[in-house]
This record gives C-alpha cells, sequence and structure tokens, in this order.
C-alpha cells in the first residue's frame, strides 16, 4: 500500500458538522487539480512557520527538528512525484498536510498552530509570481537579443513609421523593438519592492510575527513593510 493510498478523506475544515457537505458543494471546493502546482512553494513556507513556532516555544527541539526532516521529505517526494494529490484531497494544502500526518502522525498537526489557509495561499502565489515573473523577464531578454541579431543583419530594412496613426520617418522595424519591451523590466522588478509577507498575518489573532528573517522565505523574496527603501 503506498502513502497515498493509505489515507482517508481529510478536511481542513467543518470538525464540528456531523455530515459533509453536498457532493455539489464538495466539487465545487475542490482546488487541487490547478493549485497543486504551488506545493513546493508551500512546503517552502511551512518549514519557515516551522522555524517560527519553534522560536516561539510551541515546539521543542525535537519536534522542530523531527517537522522540518518531514517536511524535506516531503518535498524530496512531491518533486520525484512519488507524493501526489488523491480525489480525496480538497487542495494543495489538504494533500501535503496529509502527506505531513503520514510521515509524523499528530505531530504534523502541529504545523496550523498560528496560521490559515488564507495566509498560505497568500505567501504560495507570492513565492510562485516571484519566481514566473524571473522567468518572464529572462524570457524578454532572450527575445531582445533575437531581435537585435536581427536588425543586425538587415540593417538595410525598414519598417513605415507612425505617430498618432498618422505617417512618420522610417524606422528600424527590429530595432524599434527592443527599447518597448524594455519599458517591462521595470514592471516586473518592482515586484520586488511591492512584495509583502503574509504568512501568518491573516489569523485570527495575528499572534506571531512574521517569518522575515528565515531562509525559506527572506532568501527567497524581499520581504517585510519595510522593503520599499531597498
Amino acid at each position: 500500500m503506498t502513502e497515498n493510498e493509505s489515507a482517508g478523506p481529510m478536511r481542513l475544515w467543518g470538525g464540528r458538522f456531523e455530515g459533509g457537505p453536498a457532493a455539489a458543494l464538495a466539487q465545487l471546493s475542490l482546488s487541487v487539480h490547478f493549485d497543486w502546482r504551488l506545493a513546493r512553494y508551500d512546503l517552502r513556507a511551512s518549514r519557515a512557520h516551522a522555524r517560527m513556532l519553534h522560536r516561539a516555544g510551541l515546539l521543542s527541539d525535537d519536534e522542530a527538528d523531527a517537522m522540518l526532516r518531514a517536511l524535506d521529505d516531503l518535498d524530496r517526494s512531491v518533486e520525484e512525484g512519488t507524493f501526489r494529490p488523491t480525489v480525496a484531497d480538497e487542495d494543495v494544502h489538504t494533500a501535503l498536510e496529509r502527506g505531513l500526518l503520514e510521515r509524523l502522525g499528530s505531530l504534523g498537526g502541529k504545523l496550523r498552530a498560528g496560521r490559515s489557509r488564507n495566509d498560505q495561499i497568500a505567501t504560495d502565489l507570492r513565492l510562485y509570481l516571484r519566481d514566473h515573473a524571473r522567468m518572464i523577464v529572462s524570457r524578454i531578454a532572450e527575445l531582445q537579443t533575437a531581435l537585435i541579431t536581427q536588425a543586425e543583419a538587415a540593417t538595410t530594412l525598414t519598417a513605415a513609421g507612425t505617430d498618432w496613426h498618422q505617417a512618420d520617418e522610417d524606422i528600424m522595424g527590429d530595432a524599434a523593438i527592443v527599447p518597448l519591451m524594455s519599458q517591462t523590466f521595470p514592471t516586473i522588478a518592482s515586484t520586488r519592492v511591492r512584495s509583502v509577507l503574509p504568512n501568518g498575518t491573516t489569523y485570527q489573532s495575528a499572534m506571531f510575527s512574521p517569518n522575515i528573517g528565515d531562509p525559506d522565505i527572506a532568501n527567497i523574496w524581499l520581504a517585510g513593510s519595510g522593503s520599499s527603501s531597498s
């Protein structure tokens, strides 16, 4: 029996209800089929959260070590494809908590303290978008290089220029595109300045400070409200 087959349905809500939701509502609530791409970002944030719980005294040294080892093991399983969500998993968070409970038992449930799924998805999406913004910038730079190469190979080729929908001077078509594309760089790069660290901030009592100094968070994106000056 695999780790996925051994687990039954699990929900992160509804503990006070005797029965589950209607089938149509349960189906509407499912998101794991598209948010699974956030799994490794969620695990990265979970490692930071586990360290924060340890610093807050809610995890002992042994518990924190065991939890971090389990999160690392789960991360490897996700990367290798040996751990996958099941039809019983509502979303990426449910699936990963199941994987953690399979490895740690009740200790895995302590990771819930001080955060909600609102915190998790807000953090995961920021990490995901930061990575993909860098990828977009890299692809734009590659396209610029290709356009410059084409322009250098066709120095006599011109394109009709327009200004306010009226004919203007002829221009080098490829060379004119490159500066326009460069204008997207500051926009994408500015996401580093605007980024904030939401992990732990939507929990109802805001009981813990954000994990600004944690290597799994701070080294990935510029975190915290004071980052706009950097």
